[in-house]
């Protein structure tokens, strides 16, 4: 039988069941295969859904819809933990939207900084720099010819717990914001102690990348 997610959201139950499922101990290599293409079956069945809103109205119907899954793998849903492969189903579902949803809003804004003929576009930028580890500032600043990327963000130093700022170049490809390469040679990762520092580094990184693009 398949839960309910009672006072929690559905997406942090269906988070939860997932992390849940990949802690089980006591799983046999058979009942774990079974396991691993159930929960892909389904969320391949969920593929027509495109919007969260639409996939928690599906939540209804989970049941039925894991023991199509289930079956048409040749499996029984007997033996399976059912909510908890359910919710992962649709924790995968779920963050493939996102995803798609993340993506169409970064290939748009490309699409208006080429219209404005604008060198650089802000495909995410979140928290505040002047803030540190109380809102943690992350930002990804792409040069729109070339696809060359500035990242940016702040987070804790594991020693000692005070904020580094760090500016790294990746490649993006320039059409779909899409991740090419982690590494492109630029500007891998440069870590700095104060904000000085990191405005710096910002623009040094700019300048290469813009160089490069030339």
């Amino acid at each position: 039988m398949i839960v309910t997610a009672g006072g929690q959201s559905l997406s942090a139950y269906w988070s939860e069941c997932e992390r849940q499922l990949f802690t089980l101990s006591g799983i046999e290599p058979v009942q774990y295969e079974q396991i691993i293409l159930t929960v892909r079956a389904l969320a391949d069945d969920l593929k027509d859904i495109t919007s969260t809103g639409q996939l928690t109205d599906a939540w209804e119907n989970a049941e039925a819809m894991l023991t199509k899954a289930a079956r048409a793998q040749g499996f029984s849903t007997n033996n399976l933990p059912q909510s908890k492969v359910a919710g992962t189903a649709f924790a995968f579902r779920e963050r493939e939207i996102i995803l798609q949803k993340q993506r169409e809003v970064r290939q748009q804004q490309i699409r208006e900084a080429q219209k404005n003929s604008s060198p650089w576009v802000m495909l995410e930028e979140s928290g505040s720099i002047e803030r540190g580890l109380f809102d943690p500032y992350r930002s990804t600043e792409m040069h729109v010819a070339s696809g060359y990327a500035l990242m940016s963000m702040v987070q804790a130093d594991p020693g000692t717990g005070s904020p580094v700022y760090v500016v790294s170049a990746i490649k993006l490809d320039p059409k779909t914001g899409d991740l090419l390469d982690v590494e492109p040679g630029v500007e891998d990762w440069v870590e700095h102690d104060t904000q000085e520092g990191f405005r710096a580094s910002q623009q040094t990184t700019r300048d290469k990348i813009a160089s490069i693009a030339c």
